[in-house]
């Protein structure tokens, strides 16, 4: 199985303790004001997609999908790295030609419960 250097920073923000990852994000996305900008716990569970697993489990609690839209690509690294960032725009690119819906940066959700 392949992976994006976006899962495996996914991976690492996972499992790396709070200190170290606030410090990663400090040293690549420094933030001016902390109080409106803070680090927030990250949880990664239906961020994907759409993949048959999450429609499931949307139709499972209840709703419509209406439309389930999966994006590829993000400038996280655009000043601060730009090796990844470069590599990244590659990866995309290479995406957009050949969708993976597991490898998408972020997703999009359009729910209707059923009357």
């Amino acid at each position: 199985m392949r992976t994006s250097v976006s899962d495996g920073l996914t991976r690492i923000n996972r499992m790396a303790p709070d200190r170290l990852s606030d410090m990663l994000l400090n040293l690549l996305r420094p933030r001016t004001n902390r109080h409106q900008n803070e680090k927030f716990k990250a949880y990664y569970s239906r961020c994907r997609g759409p993949v048959k697993g999450q429609i499931e489990f949307f139709q499972g609690i209840g709703y419509e999908v209406v439309e389930y839209r999966g994006y590829f690509g993000h400038t996280y690294y655009a000043k601060r790295a730009p090796v990844l960032d470069w590599a990244h725009r590659l990866k995309t690119k290479w995406l957009l030609k050949k969708p993976i819906a597991r490898l998408t940066s972020y997703a999009t959700v359009l729910l209707r419960r059923p009357v």
